[in-house]
């Protein structure tokens, strides 16, 4: 007896293959791998300022929950602010000192590097959010100076200008990782990769990216023409690079491919002023940014 293939299981095997990748993805398109460039399709203004603002907007620091609310650290009125995913603000809270940043550290949770001008202290201020409303938690002061800040896995990262330390969420005594003394803001802001394995600092004095390990060793730095006056910066959960460079007006992509690094513009001064926090959301495939003394966010909206 001779054997005959049954060339319907191909089209049953095919149709397998086709549900799995729908149960997968949701039915939505694959999301892009690390390496992937993005492409801004438009950008939208959204206005932020709110009836008892006194001045200008100036987002120094902003952030996604995971229930979906942004936090945007308004410097210039000395507030947080809760935004929904349509960038409405829904919710203030007055914090009376100088916010430097603000990143997530639970679902509902957040922290803010603050400068207590009048006592000269240094603090970070932990806040939750629930029905509809911010509310302070708990504090931990610090010794040093304070301006970037990021959280991953139960450690809090915060940057002093030229140098970086970590602590932990209790806020016990904290361990510096990395310093520059060769320039006032060598160690300006900074972010952590997803898996927590390499630990990202704008150094704004000479105008690179550095990356380092999780215990504080230097990996590599990046210098490129189009990566000037690096200020804030923001991973996404994919791995995805984004710096701001407020001198030049622009947000720039960095690209980890091969073992190296490069640098391409994803928006210039057509789109932008001075942008400086920046977040990405994850809901509509954006990027959002605050301006520097500027009433409007800024969301670029990219292609697929």
């Amino acid at each position: 007896m001779s054997f005959e293939p049954d060339i319907g299981i191909t089209d049953y095997l095919s149709l397998l293959e086709m549900l799995s990748n729908a149960i997968c993805d949701g039915g939505k398109k694959p999301l892009p791998v690390p390496d992937h460039v993005f492409i801004v399709e438009k950008h939208v203004l959204h206005n932020v300022k709110v009836a008892d603002d006194k001045n200008t907007c100036e987002i120094a620091g902003m952030c996604k929950l995971d229930s979906g609310e942004f936090l945007l650290a308004d410097y210039g009125n000395s507030k947080i602010k809760v935004l929904n995913n349509n960038y409405q603000v829904i919710s203030t809270c007055d914090v009376p000192d100088y916010l430097c940043d603000i990143c997530t550290t639970g679902e509902r949770e957040a922290a803010v590097t603050v400068i207590k001008d009048s006592e000269r202290r240094y603090e970070i201020l932990f806040f939750s959010f629930h029905s509809g409303t911010l509310l302070k938690t708990r504090s931990i002061k610090l010794e040093h100076k304070c301006a970037g800040l990021a959280h991953h896995s139960g450690n809090i990262y915060v940057t002093n200008a030229t140098a970086l330390y970590v602590y932990d969420m209790a806020g016990g005594q904290g361990r510096k990782l990395y310093s520059d003394e060769t320039g006032q803001f060598t160690v300006f802001m900074c972010s952590v990769s997803p898996d927590g394995s390499r630990i990202y600092i704008t150094d704004n004095t000479h105008d690179q990216l550095v990356t380092l390990d999780k215990d504080g060793t230097k990996l590599s730095t990046l210098t490129h023409p189009e990566l000037k006056d690096p200020s804030e910066l923001h991973v996404t959960t994919h791995g995805h690079l984004f710096v701001s460079c407020p001198a030049l007006g622009t947000v720039v992509q960095v690209i980890e491919k091969n073992g190296g690094q490069t640098v391409t513009t994803l928006a210039g001064q057509d789109m932008l002023t001075t942008p400086r926090a920046l977040c990405y959301n994850s809901s509509n495939n954006s990027i959002v940014f605050g301006q520097c003394e500027n009433n409007n966010i800024v969301e670029l909206q990219l292609k697929h």
